[in-house]
């Protein structure tokens, strides 16, 4: 299977629930929209989970590197969160450095080729997703979520490799719930969880989509490299562009968001031939 389609398609549905969430109102918490969310995400991949099971992949190495991807996708959520509080542009600017960090935090846990075409494309498709978001100022939100992102990316197709994609990130996603409402149950006075979930049904479409996009995501990491996926997944952007002048209505600044788009394009056969 060639995971460049895979890749794409992650992007497509990553940056569609992205656009239905952008100015929905979603009375949560970012714990409480964590949990629900990719709990959500869990429901909707456990019947393709249930086909895939395989009880020799339930070893210590895998069950490790699915809580630290756990802890890692659940602390990064988080910070994006806070990021995006101060300041939302200069925040996804920084997140949107990540794959740099995905090439530098490789060789320590996988074996894959990297070359200065890969690292010449993948600048490129970083100062694309710069030109996207106008930074302000220096986020260091932005920047220890996009350090998180390249570790969490590394030790996903770890993960991947011990199991396939939807078992891993379904495990690592029951893992990340079940941490979260936990940390949520013993620092609430009474339980509001369950309450919040019939406010929640504005998520339920995002949430369909993002649980195809991961699909997707963690079934390439199956067949590609990672070095070319996490760039190539910056794609979101230029869908994301797409998305918010057709659902969104938003049309400001589309000339700089064109030539980023160019940048990411450029960058993305760079990554792909590499």
């Amino acid at each position: 299977m060639n995971w460049i389609y895979l890749v794409i398609g992650g992007s497509f549905f990553n940056a569609l629930w992205t656009s239905l969430t952008k100015k929905k109102s979603v009375d949560l918490s970012p714990i409480q929209f964590t949990i629900i969310f990719r709990s959500l995400c869990v429901l909707f991949l456990f019947p393709i989970f249930i086909i895939k099971f395989n009880m020799s992949y339930i070893t210590v190495n895998f069950l490790f590197f699915a809580i630290i991807y756990s802890i890692i996708e659940g602390v990064r959520t988080l910070f994006i969160v806070k990021g995006a509080e101060e300041d939302y542009y200069s925040t996804y600017a920084f997140v949107n450095t990540s794959p740099i960090f995905t090439l530098i935090f490789t060789p320590f846990l996988l074996i894959e080729k990297i070359n200065l075409i890969l690292v010449f494309g993948t600048v490129m498709i970083i100062v694309g997703g710069i030109l996207f978001y106008k930074i302000g100022k220096f986020s260091k939100w932005g920047i220890i979520v996009a350090i998180l992102s390249g570790i969490g990316s590394v030790i996903a197709k770890v993960g991947v490799d011990n199991s396939n994609g939807i078992f891993f990130s379904v495990i690592s996603f029951i893992f990340l719930s079940l941490l979260f409402s936990t940390y949520e149950i013993i620092t609430k006075s009474e339980i509001t969880l369950i309450s919040k979930i019939k406010s929640s049904r504005t998520v339920l479409l995002p949430a369909f989509f993002s649980s195809i996009a991961t699909g997707l995501y963690f079934i390439s990491l199956e067949y590609g490299a990672v070095t070319k996926i996490s760039p190539l997944m910056r794609m979101n952007l230029i869908f994301g562009f797409v998305f918010s002048i057709i659902i969104l209505k938003e049309i400001q600044n589309w000339k700089t968001k064109f030539l980023g788009g160019l940048f990411i394009l450029a960058g993305g056969v760079l990554v792909y031939v590499s």
